[in-house]
């Protein structure tokens, strides 16, 4: 994957707070960049596990512990997906061509 530097400004009283040359402390800022493109579906689930070389579990689970939530969708449209999904389950049970 190709890469650029990038710089920005802070205000003073935030540097004096940083590690600026702590390797941890610029990979925690490349994942709120990431993370943040992908909570305003800029970039894909997939995209940001590519970019942050996890494996999509990992970073699901990484999601989850930031509050970002995988799902789209609230729990009562989950629950009625299913109902609906068991309904024609049910409806070709009796159809022998299923």
């Amino acid at each position: 994957m190709e890469t650029s530097k990038f710089e920005f400004e802070l205000p003073k009283e935030i540097i004096n707070y940083l590690p600026s040359n702590d390797e941890e402390f610029l990979k925690k800022i490349k994942e709120l960049i990431v993370y943040t493109l992908v909570k305003e579906e800029k970039i894909s689930f997939g995209k940001a596990a590519e970019i942050l070389g996890m494996n999509k579990i990992d970073y699901l689970a990484d999601l989850g512990a930031l509050g970002i939530s995988y799902f789209d969708q609230t729990i009562e449209e989950v629950i009625e997906d299913k109902e609906n999904l068991d309904k024609l389950l049910e409806e070709h049970k009796s159809d022998s061509s299923f």
